[in-house]
């Protein structure tokens, strides 16, 4: 992993930077000269925006009902080894951590359990990480770097999804929203309004 790169595209998504960072990104996997990751950068998430903030809105309409809820966090499955379905899980809190300690989005107080919002429009991309782990690519070092790249561009493409999702019209219940996938300390804030 570079820490570089890795602390660069942290400190975009933190101040909500995301086509920057994609558009760094998808230059520096092209510069990798590896076509079969090309998919990565020609797609990108399709489902209807304003479909999956219906969804949001009929979780915060439940979650309000059942008491306190000050945010809501929206965490993408763990996508490279789990290449067959990418979805996100919603989980509500009866406070807002805040903060650069994110230890707090462990202990939520409502979640969606297995009604999980599945993504589409990266099909391509879920068919690399299949191949790549079924052909055991991850032991060649030439791809190490395009992977490590690869990893953070799926991540950014999912938080600008969240980040359209949110601008296709108001929540039902206005909380600030974070943003990540599975195993990664970057994560987006997004404001309440």
């Amino acid at each position: 992993m570079d820490v570089k790169r890795w602390n660069r595209v942290g400190n975009q998504v933190g101040k909500l930077q995301l086509d920057e960072a994609i558009s760094e990104l998808e230059k520096e996997l092209a510069a990798e000269g590896h076509a079969e990751f090309r998919p990565l950068i020609d797609e990108d998430f399709s489902e209807a925006p304003g479909e999956t903030l219906g969804y949001i809105n009929e979780l915060l309409a439940a979650w309000t009902e059942e008491g306190k809820l000050a945010t809501i966090y929206l965490e993408m499955n763990g996508f490279d080894i789990n290449p067959d379905e990418w979805y996100f899980d919603a989980f509500g809190y009866d406070e807002d951590g805040g903060g650069d300690d994110h230890e707090w989005l462990c202990e939520w107080q409502v979640d969606s359990g297995e009604d999980v919002w599945v993504l589409s429009g990266m099909e391509g991309a879920q068919e690399l990480f299949r191949s790549y782990h079924d052909e055991e690519k991850y032991d060649d070092k030439k791809y190490k770097t395009a992977y490590d790249i690869a990893m953070l561009l799926v991540l950014v493409k999912y938080v600008r999804y969240v980040g359209r999702v949110l601008a296709a019209g108001p929540l039902s219940h206005k909380v600030p929203v974070y943003a990540t996938a599975q195993e990664f300390d970057i994560i987006a804030r997004f404001p309440a309004k």
